[in-house]
């Protein structure tokens, strides 16, 4: 797992625990595989936290 810390424009913090972020559409979202390919086509992956690109300063992988 990696774990990001998320600074938003309203000055808050948000630390987020997940495999793997993708960002498009306006949005950056933290998200985690299923467990078995099955479950992962059926129901895709499993999403931690979504933000909005205007609403994020910006975010860091911690080590």
């Amino acid at each position: 797992m990696n774990m990001y810390n998320v600074h938003l424009k309203n000055g808050r913090i948000v630390e987020v625990e997940s495999q793997k972020n993708a960002v498009g559409g306006g949005s950056i979202k933290f998200y985690n595989d299923r467990a078995s390919l099955a479950e992962q086509y059926l129901n895709g992956p499993e999403v931690i936290a979504t933000f909005n690109l205007d609403d994020i300063s910006y975010f860091i992988k911690q080590k």
